[in-house]
């Protein structure tokens, strides 16, 4: 088990990093890329739907596929993909980009394999595991925003692409030489769970109101903040800084006591604030920008909190693969009905509506969660 968490534990750190920088530049870059070598922004928007159907059709299969063949295959797959869907966009043809976020939902449904293998693998450690997983991300987040300041503002696209997906495919061919002497301990090529139990689909369905709740907001914050007058380079920094105060969020969660973490006071004390938060940013700067850089200390602790409850409620209901699937299509759904929402909102000058229902929707279904928590591992 040593061998396996230690080969493990590299991967899932490494794997993190390397999707965040991936994830955060291709967000950041790719519709201004598109745009200046003269695709529409009806085509840009048409391929991240490709990109999220893929994501929902292929998600929950993949999670019955790694009861039959194991995580560490499934998880492995995603890597590959996700470098290989960023390395050909720098081919300037419209198959080609559909192709790619093709790739790139399959590797994305895929990835979700990723917190079975820690489910699996790291026992009681899961607190410390999910926090320095988030800062490892928010240090991805902050490592494409240079990249995307130095080489974006001298439209070198490709470069990035390239040399990220280059770095990419290294660690991939890596990643399979370490993980070659690791152990599967949760194949079940007999006795694979199609139908998901009546608990596991309520949990999932919070999971579509987390992603609705969150995705309202979070997707035009960048517009809201150019509505209010701030240049380019100012929201760059408050993005940085929010990703910045989201890391050292992370350590001090590390040292938080798993019991202190998932207390009920706790964690709806620290969803009311966020809560408050994210409503306050609809106020005029700067209360907006400290609104969003202290909700980036927050955020991080309510989310490792809720990955901890997930894994442990999915280990109660012995349904990890097609549980963590489920999760991730239900919160998918929910990203693509707030995104939807928030853009009509945005477009129609309604912009208090999204952040009114973004900051109550959040407390009331982390109200939920946590009754439905209890009830899950308590039985």
């Amino acid at each position: 088990m040593k061998n396996n968490s230690a080969a493990v534990s590299f991967y899932v750190f490494s794997e993190t990093f390397a999707s965040a920088i991936a994830s955060e530049l291709r967000n950041l870059t790719f519709p201004l890329y598109a745009y200046l070598l003269g695709y529409s922004p009806y085509f840009i928007s048409i391929l991240f739907v490709i990109y999220l159907s893929t994501h929902l059709i292929l998600s929950y299969p993949f999670g019955l596929l790694a009861q039959k063949i194991g995580s560490s295959k499934v998880a492995l797959m995603s890597s590959f993909l996700d470098a290989i869907s960023i390395i050909i966009i720098t081919f300037n043809n419209p198959y080609i980009f559909i192709a790619s976020f093709i790739l790139l939902g399959i590797s994305s449904a895929s990835s979700t394999q990723i917190k079975s293998l820690i489910s699996y693998n790291f026992g009681d450690k899961l607190k410390s595991v999910y926090s320095r997983l988030i800062a490892i991300f928010l240090t991805g987040n902050v490592m494409a925003q240079i990249l995307t300041a130095v080489l974006g503002s001298l439209s070198l696209f490709t470069v990035i692409y390239l040399s990220v997906g280059s770095f990419y495919i290294i660690f991939s061919i890596i990643s399979v030489f370490i993980m070659r002497s690791f152990k599967e301990v949760n194949i079940r090529p007999n006795k694979i769970k199609v139908i998901p139990s009546r608990k596991l689909l309520s949990f999932s369905i919070l999971g579509l109101l987390f992603g609705f709740s969150s995705s309202i907001v979070a997707i035009f914050i960048q517009i809201w903040f150019t509505i209010e007058k701030l240049p380019i380079y100012e929201i760059s920094l408050v993005y940085m800084g929010s990703s910045i105060a989201g890391i050292a969020s992370s350590f001090l969660t590390d040292r938080m006591k798993e019991n202190t973490l998932l207390k009920f006071v706790t964690l709806i004390s620290l969803s009311a604030i966020e809560g408050i938060l994210t409503f306050i940013i609809y106020f005029p700067s700067p209360i907006s920008i400290i609104a969003y850089l202290m909700s980036g200390l927050i955020s991080p602790i309510i989310l490792t909190a809720r990955n901890v409850m997930s894994t442990t409620a999915l280990r109660k209901l012995n349904e990890i693969e097609n549980g963590f699937a489920l999760l991730s299509t239900f919160s998918m759904i929910g990203q693509v009905f707030g995104i939807l929402g928030e853009g009509i909102l945005f477009t129609l000058g309604d912009y208090i509506i999204p952040f009114a229902i973004g900051s109550s929707l959040g407390f009331v279904t982390t109200l939920v969660y946590l009754a439905l928590y209890e009830r899950i591992t308590k039985t």
